[in-house]
């Protein structure tokens, strides 16, 4: 090999050196590079597990109130319908009781014009009672008077005896005839 050559061949070997230092180095980066990307993977790996778990969470929470929320409807249908019945229940009491208390008012009013209509024949009945009894006493006293035993004269009668006998005779009639009349 000539001189020529040697050095030909000495720069070719030192730049596919260089090339191969530069081939180095970069591979040296882009391991470096690599590293980084599969240290960036292993968090995104790590990142995108705990996402997974976290929409695996949300899932499961969402599915455990879909089913509150159907335990809720179901319920509160229950409710409502026990509530319409409650409702219609507690109206038609109340329709029954105003119907009572109008029957009730209507009795009321029914009693009390019968106790109007009596109370006038009551004092009527007490007053005649009274007169009765007063005639009574009056025929009583005109029968004792009647029944004592008598002296042998007669006694002398004077003008006012015999109105009096008159006029309880008299009030006697006045009471058969109201007696009868009431029959």
């Amino acid at each position: 090999l000539d001189d020529h050559e040697s050095e030909n061949l000495a720069r070719e070997i030192d730049r596919a050196r260089q090339d191969l230092l530069r081939f180095r180095s970069e591979m040296e980066g882009l391991a470096k590079q690599m590293d980084g990307m599969a240290i960036d993977l292993e968090s995104s790996k790590d990142r995108v597990m705990e996402i997974e778990h976290n929409i695996m969470t949300t899932q499961e929470v969402n599915v455990d109130l879909q089913v509150l929320v159907e335990n809720a409807l179901r319920t509160q249908k229950e409710s409502d319908g026990k509530t319409t019945n409650l409702i219609r229940h507690m109206h038609s009491n109340l329709a029954n009781i105003a119907y009572e208390n109008s029957q009730l008012q209507e009795r009321l009013a029914s009693i009390e014009l019968h106790q109007q209509k009596h109370y006038g024949t009551v004092v009527d009945v007490g007053e005649k009672m009274r007169e009765y009894a007063q005639m009574l006493e009056q025929a009583q006293g005109t029968l004792q008077v009647f029944r004592s035993p008598r002296p042998t004269a007669p006694p002398a009668r004077t003008r006012e005896d015999i109105l009096n006998a008159l006029s309880l005779h008299d009030r006697l009639k006045l009471y058969r005839h109201r007696i009868i009349r009431r029959r």
